[in-house]
């Protein structure tokens, strides 16, 4: 499945069930997920992503909703991870900014291991380090200044499909995240990248490669682009 079946799925008042199943597999949200999470997940996602949308910055608020066992009105959006080797459910912070991103329509990259190596926020847990994460990339990175002028330069380009800036960004903080990690993993990513492209019609994939260029020396011109180049990249 393609991401705008993944929005419209996941975004759906009762949301469509194979199609969240994809995405947490696609997306490798799935192994970090207990069944009962996962069951959850399914019930409530709508009334999560409704709350998120409400305040999309706050994220602790989001993850203590679904961190605990506490109830909001009369429904329980506990959403347990899967057990450490101790028995005790992680906390689903990774996969939840993900499935957000879809089902709560935010406007930044997803945080996981590797855009965290990107940005290298501080935190105890991974709750805290998610939260400075996205505090860091809206204040001192400028992810809203860097979004807008690469949206621009998309809608210039009078392409034919949705281009989402964030998801660009998010692809340029895994590349940098990724840079600490063994060349034989950087050449998987690079097959991946490869049958997606062959997956896209002609037209998409044209279009993309025209608008790689332009993208590259717009963001290169953002505060974004200079704290990426000089940030130090290694395990959060």
């Amino acid at each position: 499945m393609c991401e705008g079946i993944y929005r419209n799925g996941l975004r759906a008042a009762s949301v469509d069930e194979a199609c969240l199943k994809d995405m947490l597999r696609t997306f490798g949200v799935a192994r970090n997920l207990s069944k009962d999470g996962a069951i959850n997940l399914l019930k409530h996602l709508p009334t999560i992503a409704a709350i998120h949308r409400k305040e999309p910055t706050n994220w602790m608020g989001s993850f203590n909703l679904i961190g605990t066992k506490g109830a909001v009105g009369t429904k329980d959006f506990y959403i347990p991870g899967s057990k450490t080797k101790a028995g005790e459910p992680r906390a689903f912070i990774s996969g939840i900014t993900k499935v957000l991103w879809f089902a709560g329509s935010h406007t930044a990259p997803m945080f996981d291991a590797y855009t965290c190596d990107a940005i290298r926020p501080k935190g105890k847990s991974q709750a805290e380090k998610a939260v400075n994460f996205y505090a860091e990339l809206y204040g001192t990175w400028g992810l809203l200044e860097a979004s807008m002028k690469l949206e621009k330069v998309a809608k210039a380009s009078g392409m034919s499909w949705s281009f989402f800036p964030e998801r660009f960004i998010d692809n340029v903080l895994l590349i940098k995240g990724f840079g600490n990690k063994q060349e034989k993993f950087l050449m998987g990513g690079a097959d991946r990248r490869t049958a997606y492209l062959e997956n896209l019609c002609q037209t998409t994939r044209d279009e993309l490669g025209d608008l790689a260029s332009p993208l590259f020396e717009t963001l290169k011109d953002t505060e974004f682009y200079r704290r990426l180049l000089f940030s130090t990249t290694g395990s959060p």
